[in-house]
C-alpha cells in the first residue's frame, strides 16, 4: 500500500473492493452435493478450525482450467478437543455422492487449517494418520512471492506429518480477479447468504 500510494502516486484499491455479499449470492446456481454438476470430476474440501466448530467447504473441479463449483458447506459443532468432532470429520471426508454420469464420487483431497492456535497439534495428528487419503494440514503464510502451495521443511523428520504452506495473498488476488472478471467460479444455491461474507472481507480458508 505505501509503495502504490507514495511511489506510484496511485490510490490503493483493496482486493475485493468491488465485490459485495448480495452480488455474489445472486450468482447461485441449481446444484449441490446432492446434485453434482456433470462437469465435476474431482472434489476437494477445505476446513477452517475454530474452538467450537469445524467449517467445511466442498469444491468441485472440472477439466476446464480454473473452473470451480462450490458444492456446499457443512459445520461440525463441538469443542475442537472432542474426539467426537474429529470422528465426525473423518466420516465426512469418507462420504460419497451420486454422480450424474453414473457411480459415485468422493473427496479426492482436503486441507485442514492448522493455524497457530492451540489446535495445531490436533490437526497435525489427525492429518498424519490420513496422509494416504490426501488429507493435509495447512497453514496460511503472507507474501505475494510465495508459491500457492509448498511443503514445510520443518517437519521432514516427524514421520508422516506434512504441513502445507498456503500462499494466501497470491491466492486471494487470483480469487478476486476471477470473481470480478468472469464466471469460472460457480456457487451452489444450498449456500447460506452469510457464507459469502468472509469471501468479501478476506476470509474462508477453503
Amino acid at each position: 500500500m505505501p509503495f502504490v500510494n507514495t511511489v506510484l502516486a496511485q490510490g490503493w484499491r483493496a482486493a475485493g473492493e468491488d465485490l459485495d455479499t448480495d452480488s455474489l449470492a445472486s450468482r447461485t446456481e441449481d446444484f449441490s452435493l446432492d446434485k453434482i454438476p456433470e462437469p465435476v470430476l474431482v472434489i476437494t474440501c477445505g476446513v477452517d478450525c475454530q474452538d467450537d466448530r469445524l467449517e467445511c467447504t466442498f469444491a468441485g473441479w472440472s477439466k476446464v482450467p480454473g473452473e470451480c463449483f462450490v458444492l456446499g458447506h457443512t459445520v461440525i459443532y463441538g469443542p475442537i478437543t472432542s474426539d467426537t468432532v474429529w470422528q465426525d470429520m473423518d466420516g465426512l471426508l469418507k462420504q460419497r455422492w451420486a454422480h450424474p454420469l453414473g457411480g459415485t464420487i468422493g473427496i479426492d483431497g482436503a486441507i485442514i487449517d492448522a493455524g497457530d492456535g492451540g489446535h495445531f497439534d490436533l490437526v497435525m495428528r489427525f492429518c498424519a494418520a490420513r496422509a494416504s487419503r490426501r488429507v493435509y494440514a495447512g497453514k496460511g503464510v503472507p507474501g505475494f512471492s510465495r508459491a500457492a502451495f509448498a511443503l514445510s521443511q520443518g517437519l521432514r523428520n516427524r514421520g508422516n506429518q506434512r504441513l502445507v504452506l498456503v500462499g494466501v495473498d497470491g491466492l486471494k488476488s487470483q480469487l478476486f480477479a476471477k470473481l470480478q472478471r468472469g464466471r469460472l467460479i460457480h456457487f451452489s444455491n444450498s449456500l447460506d447468504q452469510n457464507w459469502f461474507d468472509p469471501i468479501v472481507f478476506g476470509g474462508h480458508a477453503s
